[in-house]
């Protein structure tokens, strides 16, 4: 039970962190009317940070475990808490320069996160790797937006009060995160002789999952933008407090669900067709349910959060073919796909740019697959 209470509550606090730089970053932005390009190609930026800091890690071998990185996470920690809880109060100030200022505070909280260490855990640990995002999920896109959204019902003039509140409370989350997280088991420190290229790791294949950040990259903004934005810009206009429920309640737990159901189906198929399929599906469903919502554009609640619940079932799916032990240059390209993705979707509108989704998804699968067969047929020639 010490093992399993430990591997959930590892970088609870940098997983809040992270879901408050991408989550709220993108609701606060849309309100203010900010364009999906300029939102996605900020976001993208500040991403780069945590970025440059997964790939220089495995370089640092003799820092790695060290009492000195030890300070410099718990202080991107400390200062993380600081940026948002700054936010709160600069966004309640409602000063003239706010956009500059608070967009000056995100770019902190992304420095901070990126001071920050990657949870180490053991093997028996990695099934709980995950526990951490689906919680920082529910805590900022579920609770935070709910109540950024009852406000906002409440009160006549409450922006300001409801991300205020929102900020501060994403500020104490983040705090008792990594209050929490504060016995982690110490880091195994590399030997000095060691070359520092055997920590870099096996290079991302296409079998390996590696093709799916691209694609990801395509869906992780503008479908959240698509949903809070305004039907007259082909939107579907949903409250922020709808939004926290079809995606922060029960978008999370189809998450969950399919990432669980991913991993468990991966250890019955043992072809490559039959690895390829469920693959094929999960990423072509996603951006098919979007393009279904932006031509009906539906108003009932249940019907949204049904397909929503589809939606992220199959996301769940794509995110569990993902290697997280690979190291390698895709996450620069992906970063710079999501820069592109709100220009793409700026000038084509959201149904056509779902539809350039469907076809990216199926070239890509079709392509792992191709490569696949033809590195097995080279294997038994």
């Amino acid at each position: 039970m010490k093992t399993r209470k430990a591997a959930i509550v590892q970088g609870l606090g940098q997983a809040i962190e992270l879901a408050a730089l991408t989550i709220l970053f993108v609701v606060y932005y849309k309100q203010r009317r900010m364009t999906t390009s300029w939102i996605t190609l900020h976001l993208a930026v500040m991403l780069l940070l945590p970025t440059l800091r997964m790939l220089i890690n495995p370089s640092l071998t003799r820092w790695a475990g060290s009492r000195c990185e030890t300070i410099v996470h718990y202080i991107g920690a400390a200062m993380a808490v600081l940026a948002l809880t700054a936010l709160g109060y600069v966004v309640f100030l409602s000063l003239p320069a706010d956009n500059l200022t608070t967009l000056l505070l995100f770019y902190l909280l992304a420095f901070a996160t990126a001071l920050q260490r990657s949870p180490n855990r053991t093997q028996n640990e990695l099934r709980w790797e995950w526990t951490a995002p689906w919680i920082s999920l529910l805590l900022v896109q579920g609770i935070a937006i709910m109540i950024v959204g009852n406000i906002q019902v409440l009160e006549r003039n409450g922006f300001a009060l409801s991300w205020s509140v929102a900020f501060y409370l994403t500020a104490v989350f983040a705090a008792i995160g990594t209050l929490l997280s504060i016995p982690i088991y110490p880091i195994p420190r590399h030997k000095e002789n060691q070359p520092v290229t055997t920590h870099w790791g096996e290079l991302p294949s296409l079998r390996q999952g590696g093709e799916m950040t691209m694609l990801l990259a395509l869906l992780a903004a503008v479908p959240m933008l698509f949903l809070i934005d305004m039907p007259h810009n082909g939107g579907l206009g949903m409250a922020p407090q709808e939004f926290a429920f079809s995606m922060g309640g029960i978008g999370v737990a189809a998450l969950a669900l399919g990432f669980d159901l991913r991993k468990q189906l991966w250890k019955k198929l043992e072809s490559p067709l039959m690895q390829t399929l469920p693959r094929l599906v999960a990423a072509v469903t996603t951006p098919a349910v979007f393009l279904l919502l932006s031509l009906e554009l539906p108003r009932d609640l249940t019907v949204v959060s049904a397909l929503l619940f589809v939606s992220q079932l199959a996301m769940g799916f794509t995110i569990a073919d993902m290697n997280q032990k690979c190291i390698s240059v895709s996450p620069l390209i992906s970063l710079a796909v999501l820069a592109l993705s709100g220009f793409l979707q700026f000038n084509l509108g959201y149904r056509h740019y779902f539809a350039l989704c469907i076809g990216c998804a199926v070239v890509i699968i079709a392509s792992c697959y191709a490569v696949s067969w033809l590195r097995t047929k080279r294997k038994q020639a």
